[in-house]
Parts: structure tokens; sequence; C-alpha cells
């Protein structure tokens, strides 16, 4: 199993490191990927999401992108109206961003949350310059679910009240809190 494991991982960062792919190769990741979602991710998911169900045979499958437009691995554009929900708001593969990331992976990789980053330093005090009010301190969340979760536990230590209004079909995150807010059984 590990060994199938390598292999199949081996095989995926040579398919990264391809300038591009074929057409025929591209038609194998969307097979492959549509598969791995389904049996290995989320097969619901598949079900409602447009990209899926209205792409025909070859789902958009995101490949590349610059700016404000991305390609799937067939090499149709799209432009990208979401941003990677605010991650991609300079666009894809903003020069700036690269060099950056790139000179921040060289460095290190990811804080160890146990020593003193100082990056979280200067972004808190950013923050606080920025905030209206007298807003101090920042809470810093890796996900969306996690700033909900934050959420949920300033408001009921400032309320002290138990319940929360809701959203009926609204989604907040896929912790434990966040479920308990959207408001529907599935």
């Amino acid at each position: 199993m590990l060994e199938d494991a390598l292999a199949y991982s081996r095989r995926w960062l040579e398919i990264i490191h391809k300038p591009e792919v074929t057409p025929a190769e591209g038609e194998g990741i969307i097979r492959e990927s549509l598969s791995n979602f389904a049996e290995h991710f989320n097969r619901g998911w598949l079900e409602y999401r447009k990209s899926v169900t209205e792409a025909g045979a070859w789902a958009a499958t995101e490949w590349t992108g610059s700016g404000a437009v991305f390609r799937d691995v067939l090499g149709r554009g799209y432009i990208d109206c979401l941003g990677g929900y605010g991650l991609l708001d300079l666009g894809w593969s903003h020069p700036k961003v690269v060099d950056t990331v790139r000179a921040q992976l060289a460095r290190t990789p990811m804080p160890s949350q146990e020593l003193i980053d100082p990056l979280r330093g200067v972004l808190a005090r950013l923050m606080a310059q920025i905030t209206p009010g007298d807003i101090k301190y920042s809470f810093f969340a890796a996900s969306g679910t996690e700033a909900v979760e934050g959420a949920i536990k300033v408001a009921k230590m400032y309320t002290r009240k138990p319940g929360f209004i809701v959203a009926v079909n609204a989604f907040h995150g896929k912790t434990m809190g966040s479920l308990s807010m959207l408001g529907k059984s599935d």
C-alpha cells in the first residue's frame, strides 16, 4: 500500500511539473479527479457544483491562471469572479505575490506556532492600525469555519445567551459549532 501511494504521488508530481498537458492527458485528469472526489472526498459535492453538473463529460477542472483569467486542464478560459473567496484578490499568479511567497518559502515555509513569528506580529499590528475604533488584538484563523467558531465564542461570551439566530440553508463551515448553525439537516 505504501509503495502504491508513493508511486501515485510521484506520478502526480511529474504531472504538476509539466509545463502543459495534452488534451488526452487533460481528459484523463478530469476522469481521475471526478473519481477521486467521488471515492475519497465528497460524492455529494460533485452533485451540486455547476462546474461539474453543467459541464457535461469534461467537467471544468482548474489548472492554471494569470490575472483575472484561469484555465481548466483542457485549456478553456474562465473569468474568475470568485477570486478564491478572497485569496486571489490580486488575481491568479500575480508576480509580486508569487515572488513574495517564494521568498518566504525559502526562509521558512510555515511558522512553528510555538516560537515568535515576526510576520504574524507585523500583520496583527497592521490590522490594529487599519481597523476602526480601539480594536487592538487579532485572532488569525486558517479557515472560514475557524473564524465562525471564534465569532460564536465571542458572541456567547459577550451576550451570555445560549442560542443563535441562523439563516436556513446557510453554510458556515464544517466544524461542530459551525455545522450546528447550518439550519438544515444534511
